[in-house]
């Protein structure tokens, strides 16, 4: 699998997780809430405010809508996320044919 991040100031680098690793909630937390989204997102934005907004992925909803309100300053939940379906959120439009 591999993970990306595209923002205002540019994107991160694409993070590859190892064939065979299942990407449960806290290992979504390990691997990518923290130290991408948390510690890079402060960096890329010099710890100013971001808004984060993540796909349906079950990992993306397991658990993790909790940690990202104690650690993230802005991030779009789960209630306010578009139905599921390409022409209404954003990424799913411009990372579909990758």
């Amino acid at each position: 699998m591999v993970w990306a991040r595209v923002s205002s100031v540019g994107p991160t680098p694409l993070l590859f997780v190892p064939a065979g690793v299942k990407i449960s909630a806290a290992t979504y937390k390990e691997l990518i809430l923290q130290p991408i989204v948390k510690d890079l997102g402060e960096m890329m934005f010099e710890n100013q405010p971001f808004i984060f907004q993540q796909g349906s992925a079950p990992a993306h909803t397991a658990n993790t809508q909790e940690w990202l309100q104690a650690n993230i300053s802005d991030f779009i939940s789960k209630v306010e996320w578009p139905p599921s379906g390409p022409d209404l959120n954003p990424l799913d439009s411009q990372c579909g044919p990758f």
